[in-house]
């Protein structure tokens, strides 16, 4: 029954839709972004499609946007991927399908947890497994997958110290002013301007919640998409001042190393603001304490070895 389980559901949802300003302020500029625009997301959803399909089908009056944001942010943080439904031949919801199953969703999150749905086609239903030995009344854990901290805390509104799978992410403006850093008599302020519109359309940067596109770990340090906006901002010197290959080398290092600096840097200023934020509404304190985790273990990251190409 829908509204049997409605009812267990907490009142209010603490989620980065609904994030207080005192908070938001507190993180990194490109996760600021990266929060506003899983806002904007969500005004977009309510605006385009929940009123008009009010409009349409029911002549009940639309429900409230902060009633809507209670619902999204349910959805969001206790649903899960479903792709055994996605081509079912009767269930058929296609890409991308999720679903809340009750009492699963009051999973908590482990990394390495070896618990597992399995949708058993005949009786069309499902069934929790998993290959981990649990002790009568062990809490049960189930891995919401691969997930670095900054992803964890956007979905599901916490962050873990612990995370093996925890990256650091920049966006363009923080690959722009790290070039800047790098060599201000090549990158000027004008001249990022300049060329900031034709890098975003090749980058790929939207107004999403993606938009924090590069991203860095302490084993590798930079992924496959920082060596490409490395490999980007060293085409972009070459074209316009002839740089050398071995010049371009040493300027993606320099990227790299002032990337690390501004951004702990950042985040020092972001400690230092969180501790000092002491007016939160009632019970956004976790979240606080998530992201005191969030800005930490990114720290951690940033100074933990330095980069060989």
């Amino acid at each position: 029954n829908n509204e049997d389980y409605i009812s267990t559901l907490p009142e209010y949802q603490y989620s980065v839709l609904t994030l207080p300003s005192s908070l938001e302020s507190c993180l990194p500029q490109c996760y600021q972004t990266s929060v506003q625009a899983s806002q904007e997301s969500a005004r977009i959803l309510y605006d385009e499609i929940i009123l008009l399909l009010f409009r349409i089908i029911t002549a009940a009056p639309p429900p409230s946007f902060d009633s809507f944001l209670w619902a999204f942010s349910i959805v969001r943080s206790r649903s899960v991927l479903a792709p055994e439904l996605e081509m079912h031949p009767l269930l058929n919801y296609g890409p991308g399908a999720r679903m809340i199953l009750p009492g699963i969703d009051l999973l908590n999150h482990k990394v390495g947890s070896r618990c597992f749905l399995e949708f058993e086609e005949k009786v069309c239903r499902w069934k929790l497994s998993s290959k981990d030995s649990y002790n009568k009344d062990d809490q049960i854990f189930l891995s919401y997958g691969d997930l670095d901290n900054l992803k964890l805390f956007i979905n599901y509104g916490f962050c873990s110290r612990d995370n093996p799978n925890n990256l650091v992410f920049f966006d363009l403006d923080d690959l722009l002013q790290a070039s800047s850093s790098a060599r201000p008599g090549l990158f000027s302020e004008s001249l990022l301007a300049r060329i900031k519109p034709q890098l975003e359309t090749a980058v790929g940067t939207t107004k999403g919640e993606e938009r924090a596109v590069f991203s860095y770990d302490d084993s590798t340090g930079p992924r496959e998409s920082l060596t490409a906006g490395l490999n980007m901002m060293q085409q972009v010197a070459q074209q316009l001042y002839g740089m050398k290959d071995d010049e371009g080398l040493l300027f993606k290092e320099d990227i790299v190393r002032c990337l690390k600096e501004i951004r702990c840097d950042e985040i020092k200023v972001c400690l230092t603001n969180l501790e000092n934020v002491d007016d939160l509404p009632e019970g956004w304190g976790a979240t606080k304490d998530y992201m005191r985790i969030l800005l930490e273990t990114e720290n951690e990251i940033l100074t933990a070895q330095k980069i060989d190409y």
